[in-house]
């Protein structure tokens, strides 16, 4: 969760910096400095996916489309990452894999295993 948190919001901040912080800031939550740079940690990156709402209302529609890509990621967590997998967990991951493509940002190697391995993962167990 948290490279793709952390992935999909810096890719924003490049774009929509003053939306990005805001929102981080109306989600009370704040990146930390890491090895590689600042950075929000689990519970951060809960908080801010339990709140896209508050992105949404942003009035830039640029942003729309992280919004987009943040709850089809909040769909894929809900449905693969807790005690019990959701029946239709490939087409959430689907999904997410195709709002992420419609950012036109690099897929890292966290991104990479949410799309193809997870559901191989899933699948088998």
């Amino acid at each position: 969760m948290l490279g793709a948190v952390n992935t999909i919001f810096g890719s924003m901040m490049k774009q929509y910096e003053k939306a990005a912080l805001a929102w981080a800031k109306e989600c009370h939550v704040q990146r930390e400095i890491t090895h590689k740079g600042p950075a929000f940690k689990g519970n951060s990156c809960q908080i801010l996916l339990s709140k896209v709402d508050l992105l949404r209302r942003k009035k830039n529609l640029g942003i729309l489309k992280y919004v987009k890509v943040l709850e089809d990621f909040k769909s894929c967590v809900k449905a693969c990452f807790g005690n019990d997998l959701d029946s239709n967990f490939l087409n959430y991951i689907d999904a997410f894999k195709s709002s992420y493509i419609d950012l036109g940002i690099n897929i890292t190697p966290k991104i990479h295993a949410i799309i193809f391995h997870v559901p191989e993962f899933c699948k088998n167990n």
